[in-house]
């Protein structure tokens, strides 16, 4: 296909000459992205305006191969009434981006944005339709596609904080494109993929370190839609489960990075649309990489994926499946390494062993809260205190009620120590003391609703009538309670 060098290099000629003007003309108008001396980490102020010349030389790309020779080609003239139909909704997104560079929009009125582009882009064709050969109803393709587009597009604005990160990936991520609409025989892909390409490859020539322009919103939001569209045309003309997953593999790098910022922030409940310094190129920054390297190693794990993706889509059942497994795995292995502490925790407090702790804990204290109601003396309060405190794994428990002290161990004494001791206060003079060791045993989130119950059922308000009590009163399986006045 003759079109296919026209557009790939009329695009990278075109942006190799726009991007150096706009940039200029940027510097004239005053529109920088200044650094902040945290989040950012350029020292000095960068026009952020390039989409501009991205777009442009897109589209001066697609106006010469309209009047060219290749426009007779049949393929070429299937493609261009779609191109043009998609054109809006790209026109859309660029604009949205555009505006939040110079003027700034609020996190809701960009999102806002991006789902009105990612409908145009619906209404002009571009939607999941299929996923593995299997045909989606539309109740559940249509949103499937929006939180798509709009996933590709903060995907590649979130990453986009090193030189040359956001726009190498994209260069690496529209070839892989391209070798997929070349294999799956869909020009329309292909061509898009070029012209993409050839534009960011002319652009980052000026966004690599140090870079003299930033891609801005108007420029990544653009190229992560424009990609996420590719994605969707790649993933509905695959046939095979691991072929329909072979797109995302393609964009792994600024996917994994949005999904753990995302996780992130709403782990430390923070904004998830704000802004922080612990993405991923962040984190290997910290571990002493300089910038031009982490930008190296982001583009090889890109390459990297890139490849495996196209192998798997190039595979017949059933090993993309098998492949796509193995891949998740090493995913998974790499994310680790990065050693996200939100992870770390999230993973302890869902696994299965704290999940069945946490349900025993919940039971136990469920049940004393019942035998605390239906206890007719103090004494009887005080054996269930203690066998629950007991299955709980505290060490030692004592308890004051109306002037009568009471303390048990509640494990072997000989086993155990007590260094931590919580007094649970049930009035003026009475009140309940449970304590354990330096290792404890005791669940930690079980310790803050204990006490609350404590001083719930057993302050003054419900207080049960004293009978005559024994000298001493045995708990079974524990040493005997001493009583003292």
């Amino acid at each position: 296909m003759n079109a296919l060098p026209l557009l790939g290099l009329g695009a990278f000629g075109f942006a190799s000459v726009l991007t150096p003007f706009v940039r200029n003309l940027v510097r004239a108008r005053g529109w920088f992205d200044l650094p902040d001396h945290g989040r950012k980490v350029h020292s000095r102020p960068v026009p952020r305006v390039g989409g501009i010349p991205i777009l442009l030389a897109c589209g001066l790309a697609f106006a010469l191969l309209t009047i060219s020779k290749s426009a007779q080609d049949g393929a070429v003239a299937r493609v261009q009434p779609f191109a043009w139909k998609l054109a809006p909704a790209v026109l859309l997104m660029f604009a949205v981006g555009l505006v939040d560079d110079l003027a700034g929009l609020r996190p809701w009125q960009k999102l806002l944005g991006q789902l009105a582009s990612a409908s145009l882009a619906c209404w002009a064709g571009v939607s999941l339709t299929s996923f593995g050969g299997h045909p989606l109803a539309s109740w559940f393709s249509i949103p499937l596609t929006l939180l798509w587009l709009a996933g590709c597009a903060n995907a590649f604005n979130l990453i986009d904080g090193i030189d040359g990160l956001a726009a190498g990936v994209a260069v690496i991520a529209s070839l892989a494109m391209l070798a997929a609409g070349l294999l799956l025989g869909h020009p329309g892909l292909a061509l898009v993929s070029a012209a993409l390409a050839g534009a960011l490859l002319g652009f980052l020539r000026f966004n690599f370190n140090s870079a003299s322009i930033f891609l801005g919103d108007c420029g990544s939001l653009t190229t992560g839609f424009l990609l996420g569209c590719c994605a969707i045309v790649w993933s509905n003309k695959s046939a095979t489960l691991g072929g329909a997953l072979a797109p995302a593999m393609a964009l792994t790098v600024p996917l994994i990075d949005t999904s753990l910022a995302v996780v992130r922030r709403f782990l430390r409940r923070r904004p998830v649309f704000g802004a922080d310094r612990d993405h991923i190129h962040h984190r290997l920054m910290l571990r002493g990489s300089s910038p031009r390297r982490v930008v190296l190693i982001l583009w090889a794990a890109c390459a990297a994926s890139a490849a495996f993706a196209l192998a798997v889509c190039a595979t017949s059942d059933p090993w993309p499946e098998f492949a796509g497994a193995v891949y998740c795995l090493a995913v998974w292995t790499a994310v680790q390494r990065l050693g996200y502490v939100e992870l770390r925790v999230a993973g302890h407090l869902v696994g299965p062993a704290r999940l069945l702790r946490a349900a025993g804990a919940e039971i136990r204290l469920r049940t004393l809260e019942e035998a605390l109601a239906a206890a007719e003396t103090v004494d009887q309060r005080w054996l269930a205190i203690c066998g629950a405190c007991r299955d709980l794994g505290f060490a030692r428990a004592s308890m004051r009620v109306d002037g009568v002290t009471r303390d048990a161990w509640l494990q072997d004494p000989s086993r155990c120590d007590v260094s931590w001791t919580l007094r649970v206060p049930l009035s003026a003079t009475d009140w309940v003391n449970i304590g354990d060791g330096i290792h404890s045993a005791v669940e930690p989130s079980v310790v803050a609703p204990l006490a609350c119950l404590l001083r719930r059922t057993m302050g003054p308000a419900t207080a049960v009538r004293e009978r005559p009590a024994p000298a001493s009163a045995a708990v079974p399986g524990l040493d005997p309670v001493a009583i003292q006045r």
